[in-house]
């Protein structure tokens, strides 16, 4: 079972987040931030190189959500979520992952208490920031705090186009995704008009949704050819929405659930992707069970992380067992034998699919 699903389950079910609730808005932020004296890291060197020298000092962080997780510190277990810096650096912040605004794409500017030993951070308050050009975000060493913009530079190319999720699911892709560079609206056709009674014919699957339907049976003998053929069709249509090869997705999914859509793990991850409660929430996952909300959810994160780390799929997957933070940490997969099968496992199932009839 995935390392971050059984120390989120223990930190949840053992009711230790202690890390105080966020502020909700700039007034309040500041009214927190006040109370406070702020410290400066230097800028040529990496934050957590700087952390015994700034152990128990309070700093200011600013960065987008890629992901929850969790683990264990010196001080017991914790949840929290991963924070990217516009300087590429990332963070693991504890934080009370109720906070309506901890969802992965959201960019944060963060009040946190440096650890005394360690490499968590604890956020004492946040907000919400908007996005501006890495210009405009730029600030002098110089400035006051209070002076500063605090807004989220452009994050790599594609990197919330892939994460902040949809706002209805027939959203119209972006202009620049459009043939020929048309918007939705230049696009959009006029509905076709319903004769009542009259029966509609159903699409028929094209054949790459066949091959695909056909080979999650061979998986999961125990789903009809309706469900094999939507759960096709959904992971095709996600796949090419979030340019995720959806033979990795397939791979995936096989070691996550094996094609179950209503499996739950003994620490409560859930359906084809297994999601956690806290992640399926951090992607905007409504329900877990459904085939379309939990394939949305499942390759918007996979599709994070491989972008988040250049395309190289074995962290991706490292990261989306156990955590953005630890492959950061380890430089790729980490140490752990657990992490080290998943990756490989699927790694291999991957290559296999790649030599197979089945279409990317």
């Amino acid at each position: 079972m995935n390392l971050r699903y059984m120390s989120l389950a223990f930190v949840l079910g053992a009711g230790l987040l202690t890390a105080p609730i966020s502020m909700v808005s700039q007034a309040d932020y500041l009214v927190e931030r006040a109370q406070y004296t702020i410290v400066t890291p230097q800028p040529d060197q990496s934050l957590s190189a700087q952390f015994p020298q700034l152990a128990n000092q309070m700093i200011e962080l600013n960065g987008v959500i890629i992901g929850v997780t969790s683990g264990t510190t010196q001080d017991g277990p914790y949840a929290g979520y991963v924070l990217k810096l516009p300087d590429g650096q990332i963070m693991t912040m504890a934080a009370d992952l109720r906070d309506p605004d901890i969802r992965i794409g959201n960019t944060l500017r963060v009040l946190a208490r440096v650890p005394a030993d360690g490499t968590v951070l604890t956020e004492m308050a946040e907000m919400r920031t908007k996005i501006v050009s890495n210009k405009a975000a730029a600030v002098g060493a110089s400035q006051s705090p209070l002076d500063r913009q605090f807004a989220q530079p452009d994050p790599p190319a594609g990197f919330l186009a892939q994460l902040l999720p949809a706002t209805h699911p027939t959203a119209q892709p972006a202009a620049k995704d459009m043939p020929g560079g048309k918007t939705a609206m230049q696009t959009r056709q006029t509905p076709k008009t319903v004769v009542p009674g009259k029966a509609q014919k159903a699409a028929i699957p094209s054949k790459k949704v066949r091959l695909y339907a056909a080979k999650i049976q061979q998986v999961n003998g125990n789903i009809s050819e309706a469900v094999a053929t939507k759960i096709a069709q959904r992971m095709l249509e996600k796949s090419e929405q979030y340019g995720v090869d959806p033979r990795l997705v397939f791979a995936l999914v096989t070691q996550e659930s094996g094609f179950n859509p209503h499996a739950v793990s003994p620490v409560g991850a859930q359906g084809l992707g297994q999601l956690m409660p806290a992640t399926a929430r951090s992607l905007g996952v409504k329900d877990a069970f459904d085939i379309t909300d939990n394939l949305d959810g499942t390759v918007h994160y996979l599709s994070g992380l491989m972008d988040t780390f250049h395309g190289n799929s074995q962290s991706a997957l490292a990261a989306y067992n156990a955590g953005p933070g630890n492959v950061q940490r380890y430089g790729g997969v980490p140490p752990f034998p657990e992490t080290q099968n998943y990756v490989q496992t699927i790694s291999a199932h991957y290559r296999q699919l790649k030599n197979s009839p089945l279409q990317s």
